[in-house]
């Protein structure tokens, strides 16, 4: 087991690596964390991350997450401490924009059935359209019924419009709430190194009116 202050000082030395660019030097670091504990696979989700969201190599990060899954589903529990709910996040995303939808499956099950949960609305909606392109409708729109209950996103409303053929009115969170206009914008995942003030600015300068200034509430969907 790695001492909690080598895990901190690996951590820490492997953001700083991403942060000036410098990313084999920090798939390294975690590298060298595997060799000293190979069952502290939050190493390898970390590694995946830096193949997907630094890196933008896709399938090197899905064989990470894979590894991290089967070797873990042994190892770990479903809380919040464990790797399994953030790598099944990933995995079952990655396995749909693949199409491979046969295989999507048990892993949008396993990660549904997490308690507290992290299954957000595109991750309903993103299990509802793999159920659709199996023929399973009668499950895809039980899973977008769930999803309303947890979340109050217009497209999964929207989806379930469309599947059961109906017209029901889809409720918009209103623009101007207490003084306040909100615009929701969608972003990349944040991540160290990130000016988040910066990325805001430019986001929001086309849409800004004069004397707006922005309040930033960042609302973690993990690159929806």
């Amino acid at each position: 087991m790695i001492p909690l202050k080598k895990r901190i000082e690996l951590r820490t030395a492997a953001n700083q690596f991403c942060i000036e660019k410098k990313f084999e030097q920090a798939i390294r670091q975690y590298k060298e964390g595997l060799q000293l504990d190979p069952t502290y696979l939050w190493y390898e989700l970390f590694i995946g991350d830096i193949y997907l969201y630094y890196l933008h190599d896709s399938e090197t990060a899905y064989q990470w997450y894979l590894s991290c899954y089967e070797k873990g589903i042994e190892l770990f529990d479903t809380s919040a401490y464990s790797p399994l709910r953030y790598v099944l996040k990933r995995l079952s995303k990655l396995t749909w924009e693949k199409k491979e939808y046969a295989k999507a499956i048990p892993l949008f099950e396993k990660f549904i059935s997490f308690r507290p949960s992290n299954f957000h609305d595109s991750d309903f909606l993103r299990y509802a359209d793999t159920l659709t392109h199996l023929r399973e409708i009668k499950k895809a729109i039980e899973i977008l019924e769930l999803g309303k209950k947890y979340s109050k996103s217009s497209r999964i409303q929207r989806k379930l419009n469309e599947l059961k053929q109906e017209d029901t009115p889809v409720t918009t969170i209103p623009e101007i709430l207490h003084g306040y206009r909100r615009i929701p914008i969608k972003t990349d995942v944040i991540k160290p190194g990130d000016n988040i003030f910066q990325l805001l600015d430019t986001l929001t300068s086309s849409i800004r009116q004069e004397g707006e200034y922005y309040y930033s509430c960042l609302m973690c969907n993990c690159s929806s």
